[in-house]
């Protein structure tokens, strides 16, 4: 049975052309998707996260979100996935309970990122989507497999 990673592989590789998302009235095929998943897991690893490391995101539906989503099965990383509308202490709660290397934030919750690393006894690294697209535009292409 194949993993998630592995069916999103599948598709990238089967589809190229063909959309597969739209979203905000922009149009990404599997091949331009394929092509940013890459760079984001080329990103992640360049912050140090290795196969298996948690990553958490707290985020709107969004072109962003769901790329953090496919690196991370692709990349091999455990994602763990926070409610956008969830209060601090739900957040606390679960980063103090999955100890993620990486929490991501969208801009509308920059500012919890910093909350919780002020409050939590975990340390971890945080980044904005605006800053992981930053980090993933500067990294060379590379197979997914």
């Amino acid at each position: 049975m194949a993993s998630m990673g592995e069916a999103l592989v599948h598709a990238f590789e089967r589809s190229g052309a063909r959309v597969a998302i739209e979203c905000d009235g922009a149009e990404v095929t599997y091949a331009q998707l394929a092509s940013d998943v890459a760079r984001t897991i080329g990103a992640l690893r360049a912050l140090g996260l290795k196969p298996g490391d948690r990553i958490a995101q707290i985020a709107a539906n969004g072109y962003e979100a769901f790329l953090v989503v496919a690196a991370a099965y692709v990349g091999g990383f455990t994602l763990v996935p926070l409610q956008y509308n969830g209060d601090l202490e739900d957040h606390r709660f679960a980063i103090e309970d999955s100890r993620p290397a990486l929490v991501i934030v969208d801009a509308g919750r920059a500012g919890r990122a910093q909350q919780l690393a002020a409050s939590c006894g975990h340390a971890f690294l945080r980044a904005t989507h605006d800053e992981l697209a930053t980090a993933a535009a500067g990294q060379p292409q590379r197979p997914l497999r």
